[in-house]
């Protein structure tokens, strides 16, 4: 499965230097930046081995985390960020182990600023669960990143 769904992928992004930003406390973020850079043919970096220098160098930047309780460390990148990727196409990408339309989840968007909520995409996707918080919805899986694929392929 995968290597259809990356000889499909790969390498069409539209000559866009795309950055892969990260904070994993489980795992699945981290899984799913991986995919999505071997797919678009570049490197994750974790939120804090990212230089300012490299987001400005961007055409394009992904930002993916988990949700906790309402908080998403994404949003606090996008606000720190903001200045540099507010012009830039931004795709979001939240982990969880509840659907997007349960009110933890609108929750959590909503926190999300409206100046930046108004110039991104947004996601929310099934994370990795763990023995004391086992996922309610869906499963880690690649196929969950093709919305993010295609939008930044528009």
């Amino acid at each position: 499965c995968f290597s259809r769904w990356n000889r499909y992928f790969y390498g069409n992004n539209n000559n866009m230097k795309i950055l892969i930003a990260y904070k994993t406390k489980l795992g699945g973020s981290r899984e799913y930046a991986e995919w999505l850079a071997e797919a678009l043919g570049t490197t994750p970096k974790t939120f804090d081995n990212i230089t300012k220098e490299e987001l400005e160098g961007s055409d394009a930047c992904v930002v993916i985390s988990g949700t906790y309780a309402g908080f998403m460390p994404l949003n606090r990148f996008l606000k720190k960020n903001w200045k540099v990727l507010k012009n830039k196409k931004v795709a979001a990408v939240a982990l969880g182990g509840i659907g997007p339309e349960h009110r933890w989840s609108r929750f959590s968007y909503r926190r999300i600023p409206v100046r930046i909520r108004e110039k991104i995409k947004y996601w929310k996707i099934t994370g990795k669960g763990d023995e004391k918080k086992p996922i309610e919805w869906g499963e880690l899986k690649k196929e969950n990143l093709d919305p993010v694929i295609s939008y930044l392929r528009e």
